[in-house]
């Protein structure tokens, strides 16, 4: 029996949601988000809110801290990679 609770505990550790997924779009658009508009956008606690971030932050995807997430990794948009034509010396 405690081994099954084990197991489902950390099936969801691993796993990311639909809702987590959402959360991590939106870190690509903004650099950080604030928990309390996370619960108002999602309609849920902010208890659930910060569940969500500590499971983006255990696959350091985002850094939950002090009431908001930050972007932990840079987003590469490579559709707006110029090229460098010169080096400066």
């Amino acid at each position: 029996m405690k081994s099954q609770r084990m197991t489902i505990a950390t099936r969801m550790i691993t796993e990311i949601t639909d809702r987590q997924n959402q959360i991590v779009e939106m870190l690509q658009q903004n650099y950080f988000l604030i928990v309390e508009e996370l619960t108002e956008y999602f309609q849920l606690t902010s208890q659930t809110i910060r569940h969500d971030l500590n499971a983006l932050h255990h696959h350091d995807i985002g850094r939950h801290r002090h009431g908001c997430v930050k972007r932990h990794k840079p987003v590469f948009d490579h559709t707006k990679f110029e090229p460098i034509t010169h080096i400066r010396g």
